[in-house]
C-alpha cells in the first residue's frame, strides 16, 4: 500500500519537554491536515493513556490537559508504578519520533539544583 510522497507543512513540530515534575507538549505534527494526522493522534494517544493509567494504578497527584497545540501532564512525586508509566510513555514518544524526525521532538530536562539542565533530545537515555 502506498500512501504517495510525503507532504509536510513546514514550520511544524510536536516539541515533548520532560521537566523535573511536568510533561509538556507544544505544537502539531504537520504530518497530515489537521484531523487526519496520524502523528499527532499518537502522541495525543500516549499521553491520554499516561493519565488515565496513573489514575487507575497509582495512588500519586497528577493533573492533565489536553488541548489541541498545548498539552501537559504533572505529578508531585514519582512513585515506582508512575516512573514506569512515565518512561514507558517516553519509549513510545522516542518511537514516534524515530520515525518522524522531522514532526517531533522530545527533550529532557533535570534539575541541577539551581534550576533545569538540558540533558537530552530525542536520544533514548534513561529517564
Amino acid at each position: 500500500m502506498s500512501f504517495g510522497p510525503r507532504v509536510f507543512f513546514m514550520g511544524k513540530m510536536i516539541k515533548i519537554t520532560k521537566h523535573e515534575n511536568k510533561i509538556t507538549i507544544e505544537g502539531h505534527a504537520g504530518f497530515a491536515p489537521p484531523g487526519q494526522d496520524i502523528v499527532c493522534a499518537g502522541v495525543s494517544a500516549l499521553l491520554c493513556t499516561l493519565a488515565l493509567s496513573s489514575d487507575e494504578l497509582t495512588c500519586d497527584e497528577t493533573s492533565c490537559e489536553l488541548s489541541p497545540g498545548s498539552s501537559w501532564f504533572r505529578y508531585e512525586s514519582l512513585s515506582e508504578e508512575l516512573d514506569l508509566l512515565v518512561r514507558s510513555f517516553f519509549i513510545g514518544v522516542r518511537n514516534i519520533a524515530d520515525a518522524y524526525p522531522e514532526c517531533v521532538a522530545v527533550s529532557v530536562y533535570e534539575s541541577n539544583g539551581t534550576g533545569s539542565e538540558r540533558v537530552g533530545t530525542k536520544e533514548r537515555k534513561e529517564i
